[in-house]
């Protein structure tokens, strides 16, 4: 079995990775120990996003994550981050992903009510 990129770890990082290395056209083979998208932090996470918002401007965010990062933070990722969010936003919305804005997040609300939103997120992912 040859494969252009292994990745290990099927949370959304994982398969946020694997998306992106496909859409190149390599042939991706993504492994985790159990099933991918079930028992990852994304699904317990409950579909959170801190990223700016149009109430939270992207220097406020910067400033609020080196101070909770305790400054330890890499700024420039940082400010990375702030600049990539909304792109980031946009991608999740387009796949079908209902998030609200909230004064300084975004938040997955769950296809049920009786669904954590996490499980929401990578059953999504699942379906592709």
């Amino acid at each position: 079995m040859q494969r252009d990129v292994i990745i290990v770890g099927g949370g959304l990082a994982g398969i946020m990775a694997a998306f992106s290395a496909q859409a190149e056209g390599a042939e991706v083979l993504l492994i985790d120990r159990g099933s991918i998208g079930v028992g990852t932090n994304s699904i317990l996470a409950g579909g959170v996003f801190a990223a700016p918002t149009s109430t939270y401007s992207p220097d406020v965010y910067i400033k609020d994550t080196l101070q909770v990062g305790k400054m330890i933070n890499n700024e420039p990722r940082v400010k990375l981050v702030a600049q990539e969010a909304p792109g980031a936003i946009n991608f999740l919305r387009s796949l079908g992903l209902n998030l609200i804005e909230s004064s300084d997040h975004y938040f997955l609300k769950s296809s049920r009510a009786d669904v954590i939103p996490g499980v929401t997120l990578m059953k999504n992912w699942q379906n592709r």
